[in-house]
């Protein structure tokens, strides 16, 4: 399974700050709680996060919860381009077990759009539209290599209802 995330909600950016240094708000860091008790029960075996400090901040208290490390990755940082993007799929994809990764709502869209064509499947660009702390489940049917997609269900939040996008 692959969770592509787009990280918690995050302090508004400053003229002239650092946008890689923008933290969780208060509501964004309950959100990584609420999304770590989530995603505990599905035995993650791989986290990753762009390097932005909001991305990390929301898989830290998952990382905690498990005792797993987590890695950081240039190739899901807000300026990452499809080429990077492309490469960070094929390593999620080639990942054994469960991947939680968090990023960014174009590197997110084009991730999942990048997976999507990959595998001859079109959905709507509103689909793609993940709001921050939502995310989307990928099913894999495993036994096949290269792994096919079987089912896709966006999740608006923690504790929010999924709606199956495919499968």
């Amino acid at each position: 399974m692959l969770i592509i995330a787009r990280h918690a909600p995050a302090a508004a950016p400053v003229p002239g700050g650092e946008d890689h240094a923008r933290p969780l708000t208060s509501q964004g860091r309950e959100v990584a709680r609420a999304l770590a008790a989530e995603w505990a029960r599905l035995g993650p075996d791989h986290l990753v996060a762009s390097p932005a400090l909001r991305c990390a901040q929301t898989l830290e208290p998952l990382a905690a919860l498990l005792g797993l490390g987590l890695e950081l990755d240039e190739h899901l940082g807000p300026s990452a381009k499809p080429a990077q993007l492309a490469e960070a799929l094929a390593y999620f994809v080639a990942l054994e077990g469960t991947t939680i990764t968090v990023t960014h709502a174009p590197q997110l869209r084009e991730l999942v759009a990048l997976l999507l064509e990959q595998q001859g499947i079109a959905l709507d660009e509103e689909a793609l539209h993940i709001p921050t702390g939502g995310y989307l489940a990928i099913e894999f049917i495993e036994d096949l290599r290269p792994a096919r997609i079987e089912v896709v269900r966006r999740h608006p939040g923690p504790g929010k209802e999924p709606l199956t996008l495919v499968g």
